[in-house]
């Protein structure tokens, strides 16, 4: 991330080395070790909205027109997504299932799963997308900060931000699959709002010092 302070541009060292620990604990995690997973996943996910929300630029997003700003994100994170995607797809699910399944139903079958998964759901599990289940992440954020600009925009944001909250985690108890991650993308936002308020604290003690 680039800070700007009194015209000059400084890059954030430091939160470019937390984005490459949380990159490194999301590999760990995704390599299956015993007794691990369960302490990773408690906050590798969390830490990146956090980031996310740290990165967030409340005066450029406050005045920007919302199709602008739906524009850029779609560009920064559904073309990625999409590209991502069917790449995997390609290789994975039509020339490797063809090579494993043969032309039978299983494949056939597999082949209108990937495709149902990346186009209405992208949820995040191999059964679902075509090796390529941490792109989830993208849909995810996507929503979460097509809601967000809207909630930072309001005179209480931190009203809506519990709000959300509270939705997110009603519908992790309902044990429904939701399309593009949107159960996920509310229970993102408070998180997002985290980092927004994280980014005050530091800049107020940046000009302290």
């Amino acid at each position: 991330m680039t800070n700007i302070i009194n015209g000059y541009q400084n890059r954030l060292d430091w939160l470019d080395s937390v984005k490459a620990i949380g990159l490194l604990f999301v590999y760990i995690g995704h390599c299956n070790i015993p007794n691990v997973n369960i302490y990773i996943y408690m906050f590798h996910m969390p830490l990146f909205f956090i980031i996310s929300g740290f990165c967030w630029n409340t005066y450029k997003n406050a005045n920007m027109a919302f199709q602008d700003f739906a524009k850029k994100k779609f560009i920064n994170y559904i073309i990625p997504y999409f590209k991502i995607c069917f790449v995997c797809f390609i290789v994975f699910t039509l020339f490797i299932g063809y090579k494993y399944y043969g032309l039978s139903y299983e494949w056939v079958r597999d082949i209108g799963i990937k495709l149902f998964a990346i186009l209405i759901y992208s949820r995040g599990t191999t059964d679902w997308l075509p090796n390529c289940s941490p792109v989830w992440f993208l849909t995810c954020l996507f929503f979460a900060e097509i809601m967000f600009y809207h909630i930072m925009k309001s005179r209480r944001p931190y009203l809506y931000v519990i709000i959300a909250g509270c939705i997110g985690f009603a519908m992790s108890l309902i044990g429904k699959v939701f399309p593009w991650n949107v159960d996920n993308a509310f229970s993102a936002i408070p998180f997002l709002y985290v980092g927004v308020l994280l980014k005050k604290c530091w800049s107020k003690l940046s000009i302290v010092r």
